[in-house]
């Protein structure tokens, strides 16, 4: 229950703007990380740093650790962790201007606490969500066509999709989009991933083929 209770305890402190109490929740965490190193451990110290860094106003290193965080919870199947990491992913993003990437987010998390049964958490998200203007439940008939059109990307993916498509390298596409590198990366690695491609030409290619470029 440490875990849990320290990941709680820095968003707490974080949204309160707390510096020195969440610098101490990360400090902690680091050291049961580094002694234990299992997923559980990992996915809490990103969270912390997730928390951290947008505490410190940095939302794109803040969702790539609440990624993290999600991938480590996926593995171990830890709900209530996954639902908090969600959240807080699509939170980041929402700051980061990435209202498509947040609001799948805050439904994922969305979902699972519904489906859980949490409904102060599911609350939460939706109360986020309403402050995008977005509904908590995604409407299939409106959005999801336009999603299906895209082959299932992103509008972000696919403007770096056309960007690539220019010649410019993920280091040049961060510049130009205000992103970080370590983001146009995930975003060009789950743009491969969702085309079924295994590299950025082959995924250009196929981004063409499907008239995604025009």
């Amino acid at each position: 229950d440490t875990l849990p209770a320290l990941c709680s305890a820095t968003t707490f402190f974080a949204n309160r703007k707390q510096e020195r109490e969440t610098s101490l929740c990360v400090k902690a965490l680091s050291s049961v990380a580094a002694i234990s190193a299992n997923n559980e451990a990992m996915g809490a110290l990103a969270y912390a740093l997730g928390e951290t860094a947008l505490l410190n106003r940095n939302p794109d290193e803040a969702s790539h650790q609440f990624l993290q965080a999600i991938s480590h919870f996926e593995k171990l199947q830890i709900p209530v962790e996954l639902i908090k990491a969600e959240f807080r992913a699509g939170v980041a993003f929402a700051a980061m201007g990435s209202t498509e990437d947040a609001v799948r987010h805050l439904r994922n998390g969305y979902r699972l606490a519904r489906n859980l049964g949490i409904r102060p958490l599911a609350s939460q998200i939706a109360e986020k969500l309403e402050a995008l203007g977005k509904a908590a439940e995604e409407r299939r008939n409106a959005e999801a066509p336009e999603r299906v059109h895209r082959g299932g990307l992103t509008s972000r993916q696919v403007e770096i999709a056309r960007l690539i498509a220019e010649g410019l390298t993920n280091k040049e596409i961060a510049n130009k989009l205000f992103l970080s590198p370590r983001t146009v990366e995930m975003h060009v690695a789950n743009m491969l991933n969702r085309l079924d491609c295994r590299s950025r030409s082959e995924a250009v290619r196929k981004a063409g083929e499907m008239g995604l470029l025009e």
